[in-house]
């Protein structure tokens, strides 16, 4: 991708943020294939680095369970920015409408370097 002087760097990290997530969805049965066969269990603290917008958040919350963790590091502070958004959705808004109080884990997004 090129970087012109006129796009700022935000930009630039939306654009980008915004290819990797339709990435995902075209890659994601073979992403959660990859994900599943790594043997995640309950209870599990996972780190997600490189997390993006968090695409892999949802399936690592349901591998991992209510008693488990999950670490999520990104460079960009867009993709830090949407995980956050993500997760905060996931941990608050899931089962509210039905009367079902699914649990999920702890989830915490950073900005961050491995």
């Amino acid at each position: 991708t090129n970087l012109s002087a006129s796009t700022s760097n935000e930009e630039y990290d939306l654009s980008f943020a915004n290819y990797l997530d339709t990435h995902f969805q075209a890659m994601k049965p073979e992403y959660e294939k990859m994900i599943r066969m790594v043997g995640i269990e309950r209870g599990s603290k996972v780190l997600d680095a490189g997390c993006g917008g968090g695409c892999f958040l949802p399936m690592l919350s349901e591998l991992v369970g209510p008693t488990g963790h999950i670490e999520a590091l990104d460079i960009s502070p867009a993709n830090v920015k949407a995980a956050q958004q993500l997760a905060h959705h996931m941990t608050t808004s899931s089962g509210s409408d039905s009367g079902n109080s699914q649990q999920h884990p702890s989830i915490h997004v950073q900005i961050g370097n491995v």
